[in-house]
């Protein structure tokens, strides 16, 4: 049997799946209303809202945070661009192609990620139509390291960078240098190398003695292009910069 419609008005039935839509949307909206952040979305008092109406709620609360996400990439990313093209080291044909060289999806994950990393992202892209951009870069891979580690780790992993450049104390580049990351940094530092940036240098010790916990690491080839590509996107540091030139 055929599905029964509308003889009288066809229309009004392919209307009815965006009626349903706009009216979870008005839900969410008023359960929203109701409630300034997560913990009162989820603890508040839900009665007459529903379960639909509290997913609703949270849609409408993640689009908003996604909205604000973009809206500081973008005007992050013109600054950088602008400050590209003053200095004359911006490439404009990498910049026409943005799309076509990961811009979508940088956006995408920043969408997704917290505040902390909006400038991570901003210099990413920034250093891709940079004309001092590194060669042989795999802006996919780097991509998604971003989205995977937390602002944390990739300060860590680029402060390990600078002090294994700068050669610090005068034996950084020959035995690896120190990381930080408090409490958590062998946690932190597995990760690290997980992802391919460090490499932990196993301290020495007589024949036979056990193997420790690595204590000094050295950045990998992969972490100096990705620093050097974060790099090429800030023609001058600032104070907000979490990618600091040596």
């Amino acid at each position: 049997m055929s599905e029964r419609r509308n003889s009288e008005n066809p229309a009004a039935d392919d209307e009815t799946p965006d009626r349903g839509a706009g009216a979870l949307e008005v839900a969410g909206g008023a359960a929203l209303g109701a409630a300034s952040g997560l913990a009162e979305l989820l603890l508040g008092p839900s009665a007459g809202i529903g379960v639909a109406g509290l997913g609703g709620a949270l849609s409408v609360m993640l689009a908003g945070h996604a909205e604000r996400q973009t809206d500081n990439l973008v005007e992050e990313l013109r600054e950088r661009v602008a400050r590209l093209e003053a200095s004359g080291k911006l490439d404009r044909d990498r910049l026409e192609h943005l799309e076509e060289l990961g811009g979508p999806q940088a956006f995408y994950a920043n969408a997704l990620s917290g505040p902390e990393k909006t400038s991570y992202y901003a210099d990413l892209l920034a250093g891709i139509v940079s004309t001092e951009s590194p060669d042989a870069v795999d802006i996919e891979a780097f991509l998604e390291t971003l989205q995977t580690l937390s602002a944390l780790e990739i300060e860590l992993a680029r402060d390990v960078y600078d002090r294994w450049e700068a050669n610090e104390d005068g034996e950084a580049q020959m035995r690896g240098t120190y990381a930080g990351g408090g409490e958590d940094s062998r946690f932190h530092t597995k990760r690290l190398e997980g992802a391919g940036l460090l490499l932990a240098r196993l301290p020495g010790g007589p024949p036979g003695a056990p193997i420790g916990d690595a204590s000094r690491f050295e950045p990998t080839p992969t972490l100096g292009r990705l620093i050097k590509l974060l790099r090429s996107g800030r023609v001058e540091s600032d104070e907000s910069s979490h990618i600091r030139d040596s």
